[in-house]
C-alpha cells in the first residue's frame, strides 16, 4: 500500500465535516455506480477489505503554504496536557495555570518530516496563530469558521411559515477562508485500485457535493493535485496518531488516547430513500486519538479493523475502522 496527499480546494461551505469513514462511503458509492473507475465492481474492492482493505482515507487537515514550504494543521492529539507541555511546563503548578490557555491551541503544525522529532511545546498552535502562518486574508481572522445558517419550509397553503415542520430552523456549516487548501492522506494497494481512480471518484464527489445539505449546494470541493508522499518511521517508533475514527483493532496496545466517537451512519445512493436508511451506531476514537505499543508499531501503514454487519437493509455495508497513522516515539507515558 502506497500513500497520496491529495490536494484539495473547497468551493463552498460544508455541512458534514470531511472525515475518513465518511469520504471512504462517498467513494464506494462511485465505485458501486460506476465500476469502470477502478475497472473491477465494488463487490471485488470489498471481498477482503476486513483482511486487506483497497483504500484507508483520512479526514481533511488544512494545508498552507508558508514562504514556499508545506505545513499541515492537524488536530491536537487526544492526550493530557501534562504529556504534551510537561517539557516545557515542568512545574505542576505552572502548567495548571495556564491549562486554559494551553487547551486554546488546538492544532498541531506540522512540516514534511512530521513526527520525525517527537512532540515538542513549539508544535502547538491555537486558531489565530494558524491563521498568521497562511498568506489568507479573512475579516474573521480564522482559517474557517462555522456559523448556523438560518432556514425555513413554506406552506403552499398559506405561502408562509408556520408551526410544527413549517417552523423556521438552522442548520450548521464550516464556511473556509478564500484560498484556502485542504489535505486528505489516502493509503491506496495500487494492485487493487489505482490512484486515478481514487483521484476520479474525490474529483466527482466534489463536483457534486459531499455530506449533508449537498442538493442545496454544500460540499463542494475541486481537486487540484496529488502526489505519493511518506509520513517517515523514526527509530524506536512506539506511537500511532491517527488521521481518521478507528478502531484498536485486534492489536495489543499499551496505552489509547482518545475521544470517543459515535457515527449514527445512513445509508447514501438509492438506499438514502428507503424505508430503512439508517446504519447501527457505531463507536470509535475519534481523529488525533494516539495508540501505543510496548514494541515496535505494525509495518503497515494503517491500523484498524473494518466494521461489518451495520445494516439490515444492504448486509453488505461496511464503515472504515481502518486509519492511517504517524509514526513517532512517545518518550513518557501514563
Amino acid at each position: 500500500m502506497k500513500i497520496y496527499e491529495f490536494e484539495i480546494v473547497p468551493l463552498s461551505g460544508f455541512g458534514t465535516p470531511l472525515v475518513g469513514d465518511t469520504l471512504f462511503g462517498h467513494l464506494c458509492w462511485q465505485f458501486c455506480y460506476y465500476p469502470e473507475l477502478a475497472g473491477r465492481t465494488l463487490e471485488d474492492l470489498l471481498s477482503d477489505y476486513s483482511r486487506s482493505p483497497f483504500t484507508v482515507i483520512s479526514s481533511a487537515c488544512p494545508r498552507i503554504d508558508s514562504g514556499g514550504s508545506v505545513l499541515y494543521a492537524f488536530p491536537r492529539p487526544e492526550m493530557p496536557l501534562s504529556l504534551l507541555f510537561d517539557k516545557a511546563y515542568g512545574d505542576p503548578i505552572e502548567l495548571i495555570k495556564k491549562r486554559k490557555e494551553l487547551k486554546k491551541r488546538r492544532w498541531m503544525l506540522l512540516d514534511d518530516k512530521f513526527l520525525a522529532d517527537g512532540f515538542h511545546e513549539s508544535l502547538f498552535v491555537e486558531d489565530a496563530k494558524l491563521f498568521e502562518h497562511s498568506t489568507l486574508k479573512s475579516t474573521a481572522g480564522k482559517y474557517a469558521v462555522s456559523f448556523s445558517q438560518p432556514r425555513n419550509k413554506i406552506n403552499r397553503f398559506t405561502g408562509t411559515t408556520g408551526e410544527g415542520g413549517f417552523s423556521p430552523y438552522s442548520v450548521e456549516q464550516e464556511v473556509y477562508a478564500p484560498g484556502a487548501m485542504l489535505s486528505v492522506f489516502a493509503g491506496i494497494d495500487t494492485q487493487k485500485v489505482s490512484v486515478e481512480a481514487v483521484a476520479e471518484g474525490l474529483r466527482r464527489i466534489g463536483s457534486t457535493g459531499y455530506g449533508r445539505d449537498a442538493s442545496t449546494g454544500l460540499g463542494r470541493f475541486k481537486v487540484t493535485g496529488y502526489h505519493e508522499l511518506d509520513f517517515g518511521r523514526p527509530a524506536g517508533a512506539n506511537a500511532c496518531y491517527t488521521l481518521s475514527p478507528s478502531l484498536p483493532g485486534e492489536i495489543d496496545w499499551r496505552d489509547i488516547f482518545f475521544s470517543p466517537v459515535i457515527r449514527y451512519g445512513r445509508h447514501g445512493g438509492g438506499l438514502a430513500g428507503s424505508q430503512n436508511p439508517f446504519k447501527a451506531p457505531v463507536r470509535m476514537a475519534d481523529n488525533a486519538a494516539v495508540y501505543v505499543t510496548d514494541g515496535d508499531i505494525p509495518e503497515l501503514p494503517y491500523i484498524g479493523a473494518a466494521v461489518a454487519d451495520v445494516s439490515l437493509a444492504e448486509p453488505r455495508s461496511v464503515v472504515q475502522g481502518y486509519s492511517l497513522y504517524i509514526p513517532f516515539r512517545l518518550e513518557v507515558t501514563v
